[in-house]
């Protein structure tokens, strides 16, 4: 299993061990497309996120990304240039937001192997387009994402994986979404 595989599947054991198990989580089945990448595959759609969570009337829609590098990079436009981040799951989370009651945006991932740490952040959609705009770069790292509203998500390691504190990230990003809705 690859690392990002190993992310989701400690990011999905932590949601459903938070909220007393009350929180819904759905993984968004791959294509083939998504493992091959060739002019061949036979499936085409793009899924404009990785998982549907629900919780407490909200849906959250999340694109997680993990990274041993310092940086995520991102498409600009249509033109598929092979980026961290596509431009269907920009333009897929950003349609999200037009819905009351749903919260998209990206968990970001940046480990660092050699001292077995990492560090953990949600991103809203609105807050990444706001930094995509403001400016010129083609990717985003952690300052980025701490400037533009980027909220931590506590982690820790056990022996091997790492847990999150799926809680009071729920937490923080209804603060969040409060304080930036009023």
């Amino acid at each position: 299993m690859n690392v990002g595989k190993i992310f989701e599947k400690n990011f999905k054991e932590a949601v459903k061990a938070a909220k007393e198990g009350q929180i819904f989580i759905y993984r968004i089945k791959d294509t083939d497309s998504s493992y091959n990448h060739t002019a061949t595959s036979k499936y085409t759609n793009e899924n404009l996120c990785d998982y549907f969570m629900f919780y407490e009337g909200v849906l959250y829609a999340l694109e997680l990304k993990t990274t041993c590098y310092s940086s995520i990079s991102f498409e600009t436009g249509e033109n598929k240039t092979r980026k961290m981040i596509g431009w269907h799951q920009i333009k897929g989370l950003t349609n999200l937001t037009s819905y009351k009651g749903i919260i998209s945006g990206f968990v970001f991932n940046f480990r660092n192997e050699e001292k077995g740490e990492e560090d953990t952040f949600f991103m809203r959609i609105e807050d990444f387009n706001k930094f995509t705009k403001e400016s010129d770069k083609k990717s985003i790292n952690k300052s980025d994402i701490v400037v533009y509203g980027g909220i931590p998500i506590e982690s820790r390691k056990k022996r091997v994986n790492f847990t999150y504190n799926i809680d009071r990230m729920i937490e923080d990003i209804k603060k969040d979404f409060l304080n930036k809705k009023g």
